[in-house]
């Protein structure tokens, strides 16, 4: 029986996490961040994606808000504090987090505001709102050094509600997809790696489902493969944040 990298957050230090990190390319942390402090930024992104969904409909937002809220994306920023408070800074800078980033980032951490976002998965078949397949962010994002992802699930998820599921092993290349770069392909075809490519290089053994409570932060790297984990009889709808960073 495979063990996975599954740790609660008082049995996991920066360089207990660097090695596990290193070793999997994935390391969940259980109880990391207070679930009241998350339960709150979920009201908050539940009134985001009422008014957003509005403006979608209308079209009375601007065309990049648009086409990112077709994949399920808000901007972080609309879970500032109504006092303008950087929602980063409530929950993020102040909390283990970065602790345990020190051994791989060291004490110089970039947030990269531009690609950290909130993000809904709903529990229906419109087209819009289609589970993301199995793929690798390096595949959108403009960097070739290593990005770690702090996945943090806003509701629990894995079982009730969509969750994810990842390749476990250390990767640090991308892999091109068949359909990359393809003009007459959709965006998740462009990035998709495709079911056969999954069956013939990765052993079931390394792909894990977890379910992941509030609380709960699941690190990745913008090499590891991984897809929205989502089945029929799913009926909740879930809401996460993705913080990605990276050495400063």
């Amino acid at each position: 029986m495979r063990h996975f990298p599954d740790f609660n957050c008082i049995d996991i230090d920066a360089n207990k996490f660097m090695d596990i990190f290193i070793q999997n390319g994935v390391v969940l942390v259980r109880k990391l961040i207070d679930p009241s402090l998350l339960l709150e930024i979920n009201d908050r992104a539940k009134n985001s994606y009422l008014i957003r969904e509005a403006q979608y409909l209308n079209r009375s937002n601007d065309d990049h808000f648009s086409q990112q809220f077709e994949f399920g994306h808000i901007p972080l920023s609309d879970l500032n504090e109504p006092n303008g408070e950087n929602i980063l800074s409530k929950f993020f800078i102040h909390s283990k987090i970065p602790g345990l980033y020190s051994s791989i980032f060291s004490k110089k951490i970039n947030i990269l505001s531009g690609y950290s976002l909130v993000r809904r998965q709903v529990c229906n078949d419109k087209l819009n709102f289609e589970p993301t397949p199995f793929h690798q962010d390096c595949s959108f994002l403009p960097f070739n050094s290593l990005i770690i992802n702090s996945w943090v699930p806003l509701t629990t998820c894995g079982v009730d509600s969509p969750g994810l599921q990842l390749i476990v092993k250390p990767l640090n290349a991308f892999i091109k997809p068949e359909d990359f770069n393809n003009p007459t392909a959709t965006p998740y075809q462009n990035i998709e790696l495709s079911a056969d490519f999954i069956k013939s290089n990765f052993d079931g053994e390394k792909i894990w489902t977890p379910e992941i409570c509030v609380g709960d932060v699941l690190f990745f790297s913008n090499f590891t493969v991984h897809r929205t984990y989502m089945t029929k009889d799913m009926r909740k709808n879930r809401i996460s944040l993705e913080i990605r960073c990276m050495q400063g």
